[in-house]
């Protein structure tokens, strides 16, 4: 799966990323990197086992997320032991 992902990642910054940036005013692509960054911010790091559907991850992420992002904080704190 992880040769998958980066195989994807890698067509996306080759081929997609380009043509976006040739077919898209500035103003709509800097309205997009806004948004991919509030969704990041608010996506959890790490995976829900068990949450396997759209509406699951809109149920569990937003809270996932402040909880991974809470257990970042400290682990980075306290030198990257586990919590």
């Amino acid at each position: 799966m992880r040769a998958e992902v980066l195989r994807h990642a890698a067509a996306e910054e080759q081929y997609e990323h380009p043509r976006l940036r040739e077919n898209t005013r500035a103003q709509r692509l800097a309205v997009m990197a806004k948004t991919v960054r509030a969704a990041e911010a608010m996506a959890p790091t790490r995976p829900r086992p068990g949450v396997a559907t759209a509406a699951q991850n809109l149920a569990v992420g937003p809270m996932g997320a402040v909880v991974d992002r809470v257990r970042d904080a400290v682990r980075e704190v306290m030198g990257g032991s586990e919590i």
